[in-house]
């Protein structure tokens, strides 16, 4: 049975696709098979760091929200998730970035962390290293995220200081 970890950004440049590309590289090299998985492809970069194909992309995450088919856009990443996994023991999960264009995708997250039972990891870059700010945003964008349930966050952050 693999593991999943879901990686979710706070902010545009929290750098997790780079943050998630460097984590499977480093499981890798520990011995471990592991593999990116991206749900929703919002950027075509996050492509090189993984062997599987994305569920889909954001205009069909968008058609299925605009018809009201949250359940079937889900159903097919988890299709698409077990199809993919085969002898994968970590399977990283690139959380959806929130935008003006993807207001739901919050809620989204927290529905793809529950279905694949995730654990939750929130990857932001920070140029200044405050840690209670960055622990302020963290719980904000926690409840915002359908107030996700303790046991499945890992890691409350980590600063990609790469991003910055």
């Amino acid at each position: 049975m693999s593991n999943c970890l879901l990686i979710i950004p706070i902010g545009l440049s929290a750098g997790s696709a780079s943050f998630s590309g460097g984590l499977v590289y480093l499981a890798d090299q520990r011995g471990l098979k592991a593999d990116l998985f991206i749900p929703v492809l919002q950027n075509k970069g996050a492509l090189r760091f993984t062997k599987t194909k994305p569920a889909m992309d954001v205009a069909e995450l968008q058609y299925y929200m605009a018809h009201n088919k949250l359940s079937s856009a889900l159903e097919k990443i988890i299709t698409s998730y077990e199809e993919q996994k085969n002898e994968t023991q970590l399977f990283v999960v690139l959380g959806l970035i929130t935008n003006e264009q993807l207001p739901y995708t919050k809620m989204i997250n927290q529905e793809i962390a529950t279905a694949l039972d995730a654990k939750i990891l929130f990857v932001m870059a920070d140029n200044d290293p405050d840690y209670e700010k960055m622990n302020t945003l963290v719980e904000i964008r926690r409840e915002g995220d359908g107030g996700i349930r303790p046991e499945h966050i890992r890691r409350y952050h980590v600063v990609n200081a790469f991003a910055t």
